[in-house]
Order: C-alpha cells, then structure tokens, then sequence
C-alpha cells in the first residue's frame, strides 16, 4: 500500500483516493478514437517481453494502459471472446 494511503484513518476514503488516481492515470493514457484494433502476432509477443513500464509500451503500441492490462489477463489466463 502506498505510504500516503497510510494516513488515512477510514480504508473506504483510502479506496476513493486510490479509485480517482487510477481512473487519472488511465484517462492520460486511453486511446481517444474509442476503436477496436485487432491485436497483431508482434504486439502480443512485445507484451509479453517488454521489461519497462505499461505507460512505456503504451507509448510504443499507441493503446491504452488499461487495454494493455486487460490484453495481458488474457493472455495470461487463456481468456477466448464468444
């Protein structure tokens, strides 16, 4: 847990504040035009070997961080869209 979520005496006001920083974090780094591109074979192998941060490989995929993150679960776990 972050040291400033420490200080916080109620945890639901320490989730709030997490919960805003979060959202500030993803809105810096999502994608505007709101479309649905397909993966390609070398951004999934990029993504799994990329040793820097998830705004970095943002920064190269032009995708958002959170789509990197969900992208990544479901490598992960095998997760196929019906």
């Amino acid at each position: 847990m972050p040291k400033c979520l420490k200080y916080y005496k109620s945890s639901k006001k320490a989730k709030a504040y997490r919960s805003r920083h979060r959202k500030k974090n993803y809105d810096k780094t999502r994608n505007m035009k709101n479309t649905r591109n397909i993966w390609s074979t070398n951004e999934e192998e990029l993504l799994s070997s990329f040793k820097g941060s998830d705004k970095e490989l943002s920064d190269i995929l032009n995708r958002g961080v959170q789509a990197i993150q969900i992208k990544r679960w479901k490598l992960k776990t095998g997760y196929v869209n019906k």
